[in-house]
């Protein structure tokens, strides 16, 4: 099966580096601050993540990076359109990060949109190796997918068929790629660290304008190096 058929079936697939796309040396994304430049995000269970004066300061590192292993281009074949990379974060995972529950990035409760239109592409770089026990991330494949305008139930189904999940294993350099609509969640770190970098891609030109106004937003700085 073909990358672009994986992920259409079940809207999300590994890419392997060197494969999958351009092998890029991760040593220029990997966290190299101070402990005071890491922030702990209680919204998202506790998840270390890097400052925005630490992003401010090696974002053409994350352009770079971006740009020289040509993911973008496959990522757009995948979903045949232009994708434009918005923003980003690194995160880190320790012993006091936790579980993070089902969810989805984008859905509907009762015919209101929750999270923007068209949903936020999510493309993940691993810079430890990272499967279930480390705290990666998990999704339900397109067999218990389901759609039901409310997200009280959306949640309870995804929490009934949870033991279904699937959690890719990825080794230092891969990336993830997954729909803002499919179901996923992040258990528990057992005793492992993850980092990772955390792409939102968007699907349009009129979100991505506002980027590309702004001089020191990453898409700027990501179309001036490719």
């Amino acid at each position: 099966m073909n990358k672009k058929t994986e992920f259409m079936q079940n809207k999300f697939v590994r890419l392997k580096s060197g494969v999958d796309f351009k092998l890029t040396d991760v040593d220029l994304i990997k966290y190299k601050g101070l402990t005071n430049e890491l922030v702990r995000d209680h919204k998202d269970r506790g998840m270390l993540k890097t400052s925005k004066k630490y992003i401010d300061k090696h974002i053409d590192n994350y352009a770079i990076f971006l740009a020289s292993s040509k993911i973008i281009s496959v990522c757009e074949s995948i979903y045949e359109t232009k994708l434009f990379p918005l923003k980003f974060m690194h995160t880190i995972s320790d012993d006091k990060t936790g579980a993070l529950a089902w969810h989805r990035d984008s859905y509907k409760h009762r015919g209101i949109q929750i999270g923007v239109k068209p949903a936020p592409i999510k493309l993940g770089f691993y810079l430890t190796h990272t499967n279930k026990l480390s705290g990666g991330t998990g999704f339900l494949l397109s067999n218990y997918q389901r759609t039901f305008n409310n997200k009280y139930i959306d949640y309870f189904y995804m929490l009934l068929q949870s033991s279904k999940a699937f959690y890719p294993e990825f080794n230092v350099g891969d990336a993830g790629l997954w729909d803002g609509t499919v179901p996923h969640h992040r258990i528990k770190s057992k005793g492992k660290h993850r980092e990772a970098v955390i792409f939102s891609l968007s699907r349009s030109p009129k979100f991505a304008k506002n980027y590309l106004d702004n001089p020191d937003s990453l898409l700027s700085r990501y179309m001036k190096a490719i």
